[in-house]
This record gives C-alpha cells, structure tokens and sequence, in this order.
C-alpha cells in the first residue's frame, strides 16, 4: 500500500511540473486604460501577468515594453507589499503622466497627429479675385490656434544641489486663454530615461488663468527633508492642464 502511495505522488509530481504555465501578455494601451480606471487602487498584483522586466535596485522597480512601441510604463515603490508609488505611462517624445491620478484618455488624445494630410489640386487663380486683406489673415491664424499652448522652463537651469526650491516660467504661447494647476512630480536622469524621485506631498487645488501670450514665474519645492539629491540633470512635469510639460535644470 505504502509503495502504491508513493508511486501516486510521483506521477501527480511529475503531471503537475509538466504542465506549461502561461505566457506572459504584453501590456497594451488599453489594457493601461482600463487599468486607470481603477485610480489609487491599482497594487503590483495587477500588472503581474504583463511582460516587464525587473530594474530593482534601491527601489522595487518594473519596466514594461509595450505593444505600442512609442510608448512604455514603469512601477516604482519601496515595498511590495504597500502600493507603488508610482505608475508613470511614457512617451518616447519625453512627456509621462502617473496613470492613478491623471487623465490617460486626454494624455493621449494630446499626441501630435503624425498622419499625413491629404492635399487636394490647388484651383487656378481667378483674375477677379482680390488678395486676402490682413484682417482675415489674421482670422484664419486664430481659428488654427483654437487650443492653449505652453513653454516652461527653469529659471535659472542650474541650481545647488542642496537648493530649497526651483523657479519655473509658464508661458502662454498660444491665442487663447489657458490655465493649469499645481501638481507636480520631479525625476532625474539615470543611463538616459527618467526616473521619478519618491516625493509625498499634497498640491493646492488652484487653477490658475493664464492669459494668451502671458508668462508667470513659479516656485517649486524640491523637497529636500524626503530625498538625498545628487549631482546630475533632473526636471520637473507639469501635469494639471498643461499635459505633461517638463522643464529640465540641474543640481550642482
């Protein structure tokens, strides 16, 4: 009885480490979509059956490549078993949003239309027809420019590495009036991607206006009390109404 038993266990052993275990699905945009939705519940269980690989150092850290090759995501967090930190969607053109708190739909309906436009025959010009007068010219321009558009930067770009704060222009480069907000994140360069410094803070819920053609000047808080800097090229994302905009500085 004793050797049947035994026997039992090897088969049942050996069926059990023949059994193939399912391939890992490569993280797509909607899958990113649909995981949004679910905000500051997401946990690291959720990501586990996407292809990523593991960049722990000081940090757990879990990179993804994803089925759009112009985009990846990262997870970042002290603990594994307290939520991450943070869940940053990439844009190879540099511009990232935390997927938890910020709109994905909006950050991607914010891509530049790389389609080309299709141009029809120019018509021969008529001999009664009478050059554009300025006034019109400038219409058509107006009517282009039918969403705000910014330019942030540091001012100055080079800071002390024990620097309090940064200071940062806002520019309204469009015709129209836009605004933002004050949330923010801050990442430093590392091997040429950007890594996003582990930075607890609450935001003032303000929106600010900001007129067309109009700059302010903002303070930033690095937060130096929560976060050893180094030496090196970091930069700040804007993400509350200005879709992700960053401005890069330096810490010496």
């Amino acid at each position: 009885m004793q050797r049947i038993l035994c026997l039992i266990l090897v088969l049942t052993l050996a069926l059990t480490s023949c059994t193939p275990k399912a391939e890992s699905k490569t993280l797509a945009l909607e899958d990113v979509l649909s995981l949004s939705e679910m905000t500051l519940a997401l946990s690291w269980e959720d990501f586990e059956a996407f292809s990523h690989k593991d960049a722990s150092a000081e940090k757990h850290r879990w990179e993804f490549p994803m089925a759009e090759a112009e985009y990846s995501l990262f997870i970042e967090g002290e603990n594994m078993d307290d939520p991450p930190e943070h869940i940053v969607l990439l844009r190879s053109t540099g511009e990232s949003i935390d997927i938890r708190v910020e709109d994905v739909q909006a950050f991607l309906k914010a891509e530049p239309d790389e389609e080309p436009i299709s141009q029809s025959e120019p018509e021969p010009p008529k001999e009664t027809s009478e050059p554009a007068s300025p006034s019109s010219a400038v219409s058509n321009s107006q009517a282009q420019s039918s969403k705000p558009a910014y330019r942030v930067e540091a001012s100055p770009a080079s800071y002390a590495v024990d620097a309090p704060s940064i200071t940062v222009k806002i520019t309204n480069t469009s015709q129209v009036e836009g605004g933002y907000g004050y949330m923010y994140r801050i990442e430093r360069e590392v091997n040429g991607s950007w890594q996003a410094i582990p930075l607890d803070f609450n935001v003032i819920e303000i929106f600010v206006t900001l007129p067309a053609g109009q700059t302010n000047t903002e303070e930033f808080s690095l937060f130096q009390e929560q976060y050893d800097y180094q030496p090196g090229t970091y930069h700040i994302v804007l993400s509350d109404g200005l879709g992700g905009a960053s401005a890069q500085f330096t810490l010496e």
